[in-house]
């Protein structure tokens, strides 16, 4: 019998094989896997060539075509009854039946090869023999340490505070300057003889040079009074004048009043000033007083916000109208420091000199010093509402929710929880603000506790029907309907309360729910109004004026509205 192969459009044959042509193995082997193959998934036949020992290339058989996602260059080949291998697009002729072939070709698969004819495919290639596996060596892997973890989302931010009492201490070592000491001294007894001597000499006290009883001496009296003064040189230049001149007003402002030095170096030089100042009692007394005296060598030993009081022996002085300057002050250079920036030294002229501590507290949240306004708000005004608000503004969430726990605040514990991302501890305290609501019949308020912060919504559903059949409120129901986002789900809705839940006494409130159910344009319309009618019509037999609700159903309808006044009005 001759076989011959014809060209045909269609492969009447499964696919199962592909011819890969080239003499060498390892040339199979890189077709093989650049076709997605592994060795193991196929088998390998060589193929002989026209010459003897040699190859024509090989041909790869696979079990499904669909293993190959993409074929190249190289070419299919079908399978007839797992007996011939025929290229693709193809046919044998004379057709075989699978006896004949069993006949043929016996236990063994062939192949129609496309230069020689017929072949027998004896045995497939074994890889272990052909193949030179490179040897395994061991090899010593290092681990690097495990790597810093970096969150691809911040969940939360917060600070954490110190306790109060170390914010404190804190202000009080490192926010002033260290006490200073008056560079000026105070007078001796020659430099007192020296300005009473200036000032009966000067007329009015600071008169110009040359003038009065000084101006009237003679040159040999001014020389020797030069002299005593222990001012050298002629006695007529301008320089020895000036120079006596300079002599009297040094002394002059020496001998100051020690409160005026006070208030113009406020005026001038505030932070300086700070280091001398002493505070004001409520009465109006100025406290470190000594024997009735104020000296300026009487000073801070800190100047601090809190801690130690002034060094100095106690005692109090009364000074009268310089009570009201030195407080007004007190208070303009606050002000000032405040413009400036200087919160922290404002405060310590609020609170230290003062006594104002809730205007101390204030001014450093103000300046958004939060954890310090709340350790004052805390200590000294015992404010902790705003001292829970400077907690939360700092970020010190942990601190304010304690604060807000003792003001028993839950909703806004609850809050803060979530703020850092605790929801278990946001929740336990967003349920207690749910069953004290409950309590006071504040249904609707729960049931947004419930939605908008616990992202539960089938609880608040849930709370606001409760809240309509326990206390019939119509905000619960109109929220309840409101909630219901599907057409037909929330006319079911409407026709369950309809049957399970009106009455007498909450026909109104349903009705009028119904009204603004059937203002919105939707598919149920109609049932809703066919609901609203029967409840009419069952309200007009007992109360006649129920007749005007028809009209919010039949808007269009103006001899409607006619005929409700009508009957309303005649019954």
């Amino acid at each position: 019998m001759q076989l011959k192969l014809k060209p045909y459009h269609l492969n009447k044959y499964p696919l199962r094989a592909i011819l890969i042509k080239g003499v060498s193995i390892e040339n199979w082997v890189q077709s093989i896997e650049g076709l997605g193959l592994r060795l193991e998934m196929v088998e390998v036949y060589p193929l002989p060539g026209l010459v003897a020992n040699s190859n024509w290339g090989c041909l790869v058989f696979f079990k499904n075509v669909k293993e190959i996602k993409d074929i190249g260059k190289y070419e299919f080949c079908q399978l007839i009854d797992d007996k011939l291998f025929i290229p693709e697009q193809s046919q044998i002729l004379p057709l075989l039946e699978k006896k004949e072939l069993d006949r043929l070709f016996g236990s063994q698969r062939h192949l129609f090869h496309p230069e020689i004819g017929i072949v027998e495919l004896s045995k497939p290639i074994d890889w272990l023999e052909v193949l030179d596996v490179p040897t395994e060596r061991a090899v010593e892997v290092s681990r690097p340490m495990d790597s810093i973890y970096k969150p691809s989302k911040v969940k939360s931010f917060q600070v954490f505070a110190k306790p109060p009492e170390e914010v404190l201490k804190d202000l009080e070592e490192n926010v002033f300057p260290d006490k200073a000491k008056m560079e000026d001294k105070p007078l001796g007894m020659m430099e007192k003889m020296r300005l009473k001597f200036y000032n009966k000499m000067f007329e009015g006290g600071s008169g110009s040079v040359g003038t009065g009883a000084l101006g009237n001496l003679p040159a040999g009296a001014l020389a020797a009074l030069g002299k005593m003064l222990g001012h050298s040189g002629s006695t007529g230049s301008a320089d020895f004048m000036n120079r006596l001149k300079n002599d009297f007003e040094n002394l002059e402002k020496r001998n100051q009043n020690e409160i005026e030095k006070l208030l113009d170096m406020l005026k001038n030089d505030p932070k300086e000033a700070l280091k001398y100042a002493i505070p004001l009692d409520d009465t109006g007394a100025i406290r470190g007083g000594l024997d009735g005296q104020f000296n300026m060598s009487r000073r801070w030993g800190d100047f601090s916000l809190f801690g130690r009081q002034p060094t100095g022996r106690g005692g109090g002085v009364d000074f009268g109208e310089h009570y009201y300057k030195l407080r007004q002050q007190y208070i303009d250079t606050a002000k000032e420091l405040t413009r400036v920036g200087e919160y922290e030294k404002a405060a310590f002229v609020y609170m230290r000199l003062l006594k104002d501590y809730s205007q101390a507290a204030k001014t450093l949240e103000e300046g958004k010093l939060y954890q310090k306004a709340a350790s004052i708000y805390l200590k000294f005004v015992e404010d902790k509402e705003a001292a829970a608000r400077c907690y939360e503004l700092g970020n010190y969430t942990l601190e304010a929710i304690e604060v807000y726990k003792e003001l028993k605040e839950d909703e806004k514990v609850g809050d803060l929880f979530l703020k850092i991302n605790d929801v278990k501890s946001a929740h336990i305290y967003f349920e207690k603000v749910v069953e004290i609501s409950k309590e006071a019949n504040q249904y609707v308020r729960a049931s947004i506790i419930y939605r908008e912060k616990m992202l539960k919504p089938n609880r608040a559903q849930e709370t606001l029907l409760e809240g309509w059949r326990n206390s019939e409120i119509y905000e619960c129901l109109d929220r309840y309907f409101g909630h219901i986002y599907e057409d037909q789900e929330r006319l079911l809705a409407i026709r369950q309360i309809y049957r399970d839940d009106i009455n007498d006494r909450t026909v109104p409130k349903f009705i009028r729910s119904l009204k603004k159910e059937y203002a919105n344009e939707t598919e149920i319309k109609l049932p809703i109004r066919d609901i609203a009618y029967e409840l009419i019509s069952k309200r007009i037999k007992t109360n006649r004026s129920a007749a005007s609700d028809l009209t919010a159903f039949n808007q269009a309808d103006k001899e409607l509205v006619k005929d409700t006044i009508w009957f309303r009005n005649n019954g």
